[in-house]
């Protein structure tokens, strides 16, 4: 999920409520049974995707088991949303499963977005 969220990052969950929204981050089980903390980039089928990744996982309701709520580096903290950004993270994110040359343009752009979405700690 980087640039969106890194190694050393606090992150704040929910609990699974049974709702999803396109841009969600949600922790699911994957079929190996490792926990992973994708992005929401359909619906119907539901589909799950690093911001950076080049590859989608369809998932079902059942593997999921929360909802990331915020990301807290060092000195930000950056609250989930399924707003406007949310949505340009979702179609950014699919464009590299049709183009993967935009890799490196994604991940500019997601890390843009992390720093415009943080808040500063005080």
């Amino acid at each position: 999920m980087q640039p969106t969220m890194f190694t050393s990052d606090l992150i704040e969950i929910q609990e699974f409520d049974g709702d999803i929204k396109l841009g969600d981050i949600v922790v699911y089980l994957d079929h190996a049974g490792e926990l992973i903390a994708h992005r929401i980039i359909s619906l119907t089928p539901l589909r799950a995707k690093g911001d950076n990744s080049l590859l989608a996982e369809q998932i079902s309701r059942d593997q999921i088991i929360s909802k990331i709520k915020s990301i807290e580096s060092e000195k930000s903290i950056q609250y989930i949303h399924s707003g406007v950004i949310s949505k340009l993270q979702v179609y950014s994110s699919r464009m590299l499963l049709v183009i993967p040359k935009m890799r490196r343009l994604n991940y500019v752009l997601n890390l843009f977005l992390r720093k415009f979405l943080s808040q500063k700690k005080v």
